[in-house]
């Protein structure tokens, strides 16, 4: 009896002794929000990352371009380490699939007061549960597309988050080319308006024609200052998707923004079909239905018993006896058959995902390529047609004015118009940036930048 006490009391201190421990790790958040008030840009961190992504890349830590963009998003972006971490705990989560199954061990004393037998009796039983078949191997693939689901998940976030830094950027060096130009142009349509009041005290003009001059010049001091406006917001959500405050903030240049004629904006048939199988999202309904496939058949796995080992054994001052039990875990009265038919349901859902993100990732490239299409002809008609036609008319009012043939109410007028064909042609160019921003979207990859000489 005292080695059975003596081996039960060694066996109890290894099991403890193995046993991992982790501190408590508490949350203090103003020490996060005074971080995260105080995050820097650091150009040489983002330089060393980039050249690492893009080792034939050019990168310049005091001219930070598109691939610097990225490569901020990748360092700084909390929503991008969020996704990180995700993975990390899908792939802890995979390999504790795969341990050994739980066993459990009881201990049971028996007092007998009858004189011929040693009054106390004690058995050390045993339940061993045996992972193998079906079970175990739809439990090991389940966790096994677990992680290629994170890995999805993250592969979208990145590309989302890379987006949203574009699209903020292309909004926001599209006011800054919007500024100087709404400046001039309220300037312009102030010296309109105090011209037109000269005329109307003069008794040459009529009051109609200063209360249009006064409203044109309001509209464009409104313009300039939703312009103002939208510096700032695009700033702000620029900062915002890099996890960094606006005093942190850096510009990023875009060597041929105001000329994106060299994006190729119509993708042939074989683009379009490797786009597609490419996306992380579609690749993700994929994995979906192959975890509904999955867990299919580790519910027609349980249609059997599962078989559970119990050895024991007993001891009573005499020999030693050690008994020796299975165990069946049985099914459900119905065979599991309810359970079946809902993962066969499941499974249909799943496969009907994934038509659905097929159908949707197609339709984005057609309508991508489309609106793509559509801004580079509008902008070509702008930029062939009514910026020069209304540069030239400026013009020549400005060579009457000059000649003594014209007002220079008119004169000025003509350079007003001449200002909003430039704006229209500014924002021709806007629109053709976002077109292949949402075409890029659509193919998720980049069509021209130094993004393209990522090593992959």
């Amino acid at each position: 009896m005292k080695l059975l006490k003596l081996s039960m009391g060694l066996g109890a201190c290894g099991m403890l002794a193995g046993c991992m421990h982790a501190p408590p790790v508490p949350v203090d958040l103003n020490v996060q929000v005074s971080a995260a008030a105080s995050a820097a840009y650091d150009p040489a961190q983002v330089a060393a990352a980039a050249r690492a992504m893009a080792p034939s890349a050019k990168v310049a830590p005091d001219a930070p371009d598109r691939l610097s963009l990225l490569v901020a998003l990748m360092l700084y972006d909390p929503r991008i380490a969020q996704a990180q971490k995700a993975l990390a705990v899908a792939m802890r989560e995979a390999a504790s699939a795969r341990k050994v199954g739980q066993p459990s061990f009881s201990l049971t004393g028996q007092y007998s007061n009858d004189p011929t037998t040693e009054p106390w009796q004690a058995s050390l039983g045993a339940s061993l549960p045996l992972d193998y078949g079906g079970v175990k191997g739809a439990r090991l693939r389940r966790a096994d597309v677990a992680v290629l689901i994170a890995r999805h998940d993250l592969a979208e976030v990145i590309w989302a988050e890379r987006m949203a830094a574009r699209g903020a950027l292309i909004d926001l060096l599209i006011a800054r080319m919007r500024s100087p130009l709404l400046t001039q142009q309220a300037a312009i349509r102030a010296q309109i308006l105090d011209a037109a009041d000269a005329r109307l005290r003069a008794g040459e003009g009529a009051a109609i024609e200063r209360d249009s001059a006064r409203i044109a010049a309001r509209q464009a001091q409104r313009a300039l200052d939703d312009n103002r406006a939208a510096i700032a917001d695009a700033r702000a959500r620029l900062a915002t998707t890099l996890g960094l405050p606006q005093s942190a903030l850096v510009d990023f240049g875009w060597a041929d923004f105001a000329d994106p004629a060299a994006v190729a904006p119509v993708p042939d048939a074989g683009l379009a079909h490797g786009a597609v199988v490419a996306r992380a999202d579609v690749l993700r309904t994929v994995s979906a239905y192959d975890q509904s496939e999955a867990d299919l058949r580790g519910e027609l796995a349980r249609q059997y018993p599962q078989v559970t080992l119990q050895p024991s054994m007993t001891w009573a001052g005499g020999p030693m006896t050690v008994p020796f039990g299975l165990g069946l875990s049985m099914p459900s009265w119905d065979a599991n058959r309810a359970t079946i038919r809902a993962a066969l349901a499941r499974r249909e859902a799943a496969g009907a995902a994934i038509h659905t993100a097929i159908a949707n990732a197609l339709g984005a490239i057609d309508t991508a390529a489309q609106e793509s299409r559509a801004a580079r002809l509008a902008q070509a008609h702008v930029q062939s047609g009514e910026w020069p036609a209304a540069m030239a008319a400026a013009r020549r009012a400005q060579q009457r004015l000059a000649m003594g043939e014209t007002a220079r109410i008119e004169a000025l007028t003509m350079q007003a118009g001449a200002l909003d064909a430039q704006l229209t042609l500014t924002d021709a160019l806007g629109r053709t940036q976002r077109a292949d921003a949402a075409l890029e979207d659509a193919l998720r990859r980049p069509l021209s930048g130094p993004e393209m000489e990522i090593k992959r």
